[in-house]
């Protein structure tokens, strides 16, 4: 009975010893569980695909939302301080007339990232396409060891190179449109076409897509500065079709075009 005693202690002390290193392994099941979750292309390298979007709250479409406002160039600044003047004064047809997308001058890159319209990421071989909502804009972030193009022509989503750096796709964006024919965000801070962008992009969860920014354009800011974007996936969600110029269109083209249309037809009638 004794050692039948003595050995249940023995049984009991080992189970004791044991169990905080079996316990600190359960404990770290969980975390593991959620790096595994985060997809993997072949080649090892985080899977950025999907639909993203982020949640609206106010302020959505600024880069500055909850920080500073950048230092800016004299004319930047004035630029600026012109089209905020146009929203506090409440009338929406003198915004809209300041934005160039009234114009149906694309968003371009970066300021489609403050839009709340989704977009879908699809990574492949050599190359991450972006396919944005808005305006049936897309993107490609080039990550296939191209240099840049001998002829590098502004345009409005620029020249992308990407990068890994483990686990984040580090991109510097060059050769965008500025000046009047784009605004940086929707809250209509100004760029040049010498803005330079860098990207850090990071899936840290299945379901969160990180965006660190930062803006580099010595003709509009006195420094660089930064921003965040975060975005959360939307695994039932479908790419739609919104066209810029389409509210335009019916708003203030279609009823000058329908009566033409209509006395036309009569016109045909009547032979």
């Amino acid at each position: 009975m004794r050692n039948r005693f003595m050995g249940l202690l023995l049984a009991v002390a080992a189970a004791l010893a044991v169990s905080p290193v079996v316990l600190a392994q359960t404990a770290a099941q969980p975390g593991a569980a959620r790096v595994d979750a985060i997809p993997r292309t072949p080649d090892g390298k985080p899977d950025l695909s999907g639909v993203w979007a982020f949640n609206r709250v106010p302020g959505s479409t600024s880069f500055t939302t909850g920080r500073e406002e950048p230092q800016m160039q004299p004319w930047a600044e004035t630029r600026y301080k012109a089209a905020r003047l146009s929203r506090t004064r409440g009338s929406r047809d003198e915004v809209d007339k300041i934005d160039p997308t009234h114009y149906c001058m694309i968003y371009g890159f970066p300021r489609v990232y403050s839009l709340l319209q989704p977009f879908e990421i699809v990574q492949v071989p050599g190359r991450v396409i972006m396919l944005f909502e808005k305006n049936r804009q897309h993107r490609i972030i080039w990550t296939d060891g191209r240099g840049r193009p001998e002829i590098l022509p502004p345009m409005f989503m620029g020249h992308a190179i990407g990068k890994w750096d483990g686990d984040t796709l580090v991109v510097e964006t060059i050769g965008l449109k500025g000046n009047e024919e784009t605004w940086l965000d929707s809250a209509s801070h100004p760029h040049t076409d010498a803005l330079r962008v860098v990207e850090r992009i990071r899936r840290v969860a299945h379901d969160t897509l990180e965006i660190d920014l930062l803006f580099d354009d010595p003709k509009a800011y006195t420094k660089p500065w930064g921003a965040k974007k975060v975005f959360q996936l939307r695994p039932t969600w479908e790419i739609h079709e919104t066209h810029i110029c389409e509210e335009h269109f019916q708003r203030d083209h279609l009823p000058e075009i329908l009566p033409l249309i209509k006395e036309l037809e009569e016109a045909v009638t009547a032979r």
